[in-house]
């Protein structure tokens, strides 16, 4: 009987073992690449551990402008992944081909003399959201992050879709909070995998 237990705990341990030791060689691997990469860039930056993902900031325009028009830099990183489920595989989460045919199709849409016909509503917005802090300055620090995802949620959803949910005015408080959830669930599944 104690042999048997013995040699249960043994495969238990063994097992334990090559899952850690796996585990560790992923991440390392996965460091020295993210390492490897940022290596390569020219000006001062930083690497962040947010968990086992690396993030990396950078403080030149010129290297983010590099970045971020680049086209062989498209690929998502694995945190959209947790998006796909609720926004399903659209321009925020898809790659690579699908990605660019996608973005071709919306570019025209984005055209600046397009976006001045927004310029009202994000100014009626932006006039709501400077009264709503206004109120608050008298505070030794005002929490702005609440506020200001609320005034982007109007913004987007009179410009994208039509609509004016008043989420600043506390107007449809269904749909806002179900908002605010998914993004809470997201986030604590983004940095808790």
């Amino acid at each position: 009987m104690l042999a048997t237990i013995a040699a249960i705990c043994g495969y238990i341990a063994a097992i334990s073992f090559v899952t850690i030791l796996a585990i560790y060689v992923y991440f390392k691997h996965k460091n020295r690449r993210s390492d490897e990469l940022l290596s390569r860039i020219p000006s001062p930056k930083a690497k962040i551990q947010l968990g086992p993902s690396p993030l990396v900031v950078l403080f030149k325009h010129h290297t983010v402008h590099t970045l971020l028009t680049s086209n062989t830099n498209i690929e998502k990183s694995e945190q959209y992944m947790f998006f796909l489920d609720w926004l399903g595989e659209g321009l925020l989460t898809s790659t690579g081909a699908k990605w660019k045919g996608r973005r071709k199709l919306l570019t025209s849409a984005f055209h600046f003399k397009i976006l001045d016909d927004f310029i009202p509503i994000m100014c009626e917005q932006s006039d709501i959201l400077v009264q709503k802090l206004m109120r608050e300055s008298s505070k030794p620090y005002i929490d702005v992050r609440e506020p200001i995802t609320q005034c982007t949620l109007d913004v987007i959803c009179e410009t994208a879709m039509g609509v004016s949910i008043g989420a600043q005015l506390g107007k449809n408080t269904e749909y806002v909070n179900a908002i605010h959830n998914m993004g809470e669930i997201l986030m604590k599944r983004v940095f808790s995998p």
